[in-house]
């Protein structure tokens, strides 16, 4: 008796350990939501903010629905986009986006308003940040944050 009771014990103790170990992979799955897009804005996902490759929305594009601190750590097919990125739309749900020069969230940043695209990256002076280098494929991460604009 006193040896079905720790076996029912262990057996529940597993039983917990495996779903709580499904559950974190699940949940890690989904924090890193990166997908291929196509040309144009109309191919970028709800919630999520797209980088193309070139002007226009045109050329290789990538979505993300969550922050990304490193674009430099991008696996296949996605590494691509470090120094690439050259338009830009979020299609969040109700964040902004902050976009910054370095990983990990450093250095000099913009942020790109819910709804807004941006067709061509500018040079840093066109934007309220007043340097004369080009924003043009400089970005190498970004956070969505809530009420920037």
């Amino acid at each position: 008796m006193r040896h079905r009771h720790r076996l029912a014990m262990l057996a529940a103790a597993v039983g917990v350990l495996v779903a709580g170990s499904a559950a974190v992979t699940t949940s890690a799955q989904s924090a890193t939501s990166i997908i291929s897009v196509g040309n144009g804005t109309a191919s970028c996902p709800a919630g999520y903010v797209c980088l193309w490759e070139h002007a226009d929305y045109t050329g290789r594009g990538i979505g993300f629905y969550n922050d990304y601190s490193n674009y430099y750590s991008l696996s296949a097919p996605f590494n691509w986009l470090p120094g690439r990125a050259s338009s830009l739309y979020n299609h969040g749900n109700s964040y902004d986006v902050r976009f910054f020069w370095y990983t990990n969230y450093g250095g000099r940043s913009f942020v790109l308003c819910r709804g807004d695209a941006v067709s061509q990256l500018p040079r840093d002076d066109e934007l309220p940040i007043g340097s004369p280098r080009t924003w043009n494929d400089e970005i190498a991460s970004h956070d969505w944050q809530y009420g920037q604009c």
